[in-house]
């Protein structure tokens, strides 16, 4: 479904109306009543979106707090976009649009802008959110891509002369560093397909996740396929030099 700005401001008229928008009843009050009427045992869990603060769950909505303001409010996010839906128990809604959201922020932006328009409709000043900084996260996540590229490039970089090394070395080798040379190239192997599997499992697809973070995502892409192909070689060329070693003895 694909709604505007103005659209959900419609929408929320109705739900804050008493289900009636322009005249034309959409909702019967007690419909609406139901809708924003949490259950029994129907606590909802604190929200960092939210400010932290829990609340109850009615039908589709929050029934809490909006960064200290009562109000009944919803949201949502698929790493495209977002909408976040709140109506005020003094009397006014919100509703806000996102075109695009990055998982590793949390919605930080979202809640920046969520935070200080929800205060400030309500009369009070904006608060101090309390998601990560985007600048840190990103610096922590590049730190960790960095470090890790380095040994990725090397051991693919290195695998001539790892080949030369081993055949030289393979007919004085004990059995174990042999074994220990095979499971090296098992695990690489292993490694790559399992993040290939496993990120999809994480975070639903990697079509998500290439548009939410691409540049994560083309970095995992990418040392899956170095990972997955050093693995291949260095099983291949071992079984090469074993090949050539028996021959010769």
């Amino acid at each position: 479904m694909s709604a505007s700005a103005e659209d959900m401001g419609h929408y929320l008229i109705a739900q804050m109306n008493e289900g009636r928008y322009r005249g034309e009843s959409v909702l019967s009050p007690e419909g609406v009543t139901t809708l924003h009427t949490p259950g029994p045992n129907t606590e909802a869990p604190s929200s960092p979106l939210a400010g932290g603060a829990g609340g109850s769950y009615a039908m589709g909505w929050v029934d809490g707090k909006v960064h200290g303001v009562p109000a009944v409010w919803h949201n949502g996010d698929d790493s495209r976009n977002g909408s976040l839906m709140v109506m005020s128990k003094s009397g006014w809604g919100m509703a806000l649009l996102v075109n695009s959201s990055n998982p590793l922020s949390e919605l930080e932006p979202t809640q920046y802008i969520l935070s200080g328009v929800t205060r400030l409709l309500d009369g009070k000043e904006p608060a101090l959110t309390v998601m990560p900084s985007i600048g840190r996260t990103y610096l922590v996540v590049d730190s960790v891509m960095l470090v890790l590229t380095v040994p990725i490039l090397v051991a693919a970089v290195r695998l001539p002369w790892w080949y030369k090394n081993l055949r030289r070395q393979l007919p004085m080798r004990r059995w174990w560093r042999t074994a220990l040379t095979v499971l090296r190239g098992v695990a690489e192997m292993l490694a790559a397909i399992a993040i290939l599997l496993t990120i999809p499992r994480l975070y639903a697809s990697w079509s998500l996740l290439t548009f939410g973070v691409p540049d994560l995502a083309w970095w995992l892409l990418a040392a899956s396929a170095i990972i997955l192909m050093t693995g291949l070689v260095h099983s291949g060329l071992f079984a090469r030099a074993l090949t050539r070693s028996k021959a010769r003895g």
